[in-house]
């Protein structure tokens, strides 16, 4: 699960769940059949859901058969209470259903009822809920797809006319096809260096949605994109599910707020190592060796109060060099997020964006 700092967002990683299931199902209530098949799919479950300060929260979950799902939660009575969430889901050794999910989607796990037909949504430890109110969504008798609205981040390449983008959390490849910012990533693309055809990592306002296939009949999932964030050559997608460790981890720096690290040809790309024993930082400033001292403290709290480096004449990264040693000395906070570090001021911005890496 990812340690974050007070302004740490949503955190977006579910383990899968180990306690087991204590409660039987009675007679004449909904049956319990973990075993029980979700196929044929791709299947929409539906339903609305309590909510402690709205009237309830319309849920709608599609399942695919190669384990991503798209979630969609509208909160009643809210005018910008539609909140889209995708990732992988995966059954526990109890037959849970377990949502791996991203975006501004909480954990989610679920109870299989009445032979597929039905999903129970369960607590933070996988228990079934005490409570009258109803948890259950249903699922339709046709697939009733919709067109996700999110941040997206993924591997993209252009290869012959065709965009394509691997999207981190489902894995899924996805043409790239139309949208405001379309023409501005390929742009973006062609300028940040890598090989034609080669991918690079790239973040974006999208909507994936259906429209008529390039080839073939009938339709297939596109990304449309909305508004281009960045493109970040030197990163990747990592393990989104499973969190790097802060300490005694190889952190690779990739951007400076939020400015892409630019490493010269044949160089060292900057990176940073948190020794956990004696509270040492070692690293490499990208002309510079960098070491001192941190600071952990409850919460999320970091510090570097103690930060040194060599004094190398460096006229290729010197400038970017210094930018980095500043940055780290504003930093008050982190959080990290599957592969990714991110080192935040106590503005709450970040001011420097980490990828593990082997040691």
């Amino acid at each position: 699960m990812a340690v974050s700092a007070p302004i740490g967002r949503v955190l977006r990683a579910l383990a899968t769940v180990a306690l087991p299931l204590t409660l039987a199902a009675c007679a004449t209530g909904p049956q319990v059949t973990p075993q029980a098949t979700l196929k044929p799919l791709p299947a929409s479950f539906t339903g609305t859901l309590p909510c402690a300060d709205c009237p309830g929260i319309d849920y709608r979950l599609n399942l695919f058969a190669d384990h991503s799902f798209f979630l969609r939660r509208h909160y009643q009575d809210s005018d910008n209470g539609t909140f889209d969430a995708i990732g992988r889901w995966a059954r526990d050794g109890e037959g849970r259903l377990v949502l791996r999910t991203g975006g501004d989607a909480p954990p989610g796990s679920y109870v299989v009822l009445d032979d597929g037909r039905a999903l129970e949504q369960l607590d933070r430890e996988g228990d079934r809920i005490d409570s009258e109110l109803d948890y259950r969504l249903a699922r339709t008798e046709d697939f009733q797809p919709f067109a996700p609205a999110l941040d997206l981040a993924g591997m993209y390449r252009y290869v012959a006319d065709a965009p394509l983008l691997r999207e981190c959390l489902t894995g899924r490849r996805f043409p790239v096809r139309g949208g405001p910012d379309n023409a501005a990533l390929e742009r973006a693309y062609s300028e940040s260096g890598v090989e034609p055809g080669s991918p690079v990592k790239v973040t974006m306002r999208g909507r994936i949605e259906r429209q008529a296939a390039m080839e073939g009949t009938g339709k297939e999932a596109v990304v449309v994109v909305e508004a281009l964030e960045g493109v970040w050559p030197g990163e990747s997608c990592g393990s989104p599910f499973a969190d790097a460790a802060l300490t005694n981890t190889r952190w690779r720096v990739t951007r400076l707020d939020d400015q892409p690290v630019t490493v010269p040809d044949g160089g060292e790309a900057p990176h940073l190592r948190l020794h956990p024993g004696d509270s040492r930082v070692t690293g490499f400033a990208g002309c510079n060796q960098v070491m001192g001292r941190y600071e952990l403290g409850d919460n999320g709290n970091l510090q570097f109060p103690q930060l040194a480096s060599t004094l190398m004449a460096c006229p290729d990264t010197g400038e970017q060099e210094q930018r980095l040693m500043r940055a780290l000395e504003a930093v008050t906070g982190f959080e990290i997020d599957g592969s990714h570090l991110m080192l935040r001021d106590d503005q709450g911005a970040t001011r420097v964006y980490l990828e593990a890496t082997h040691l």
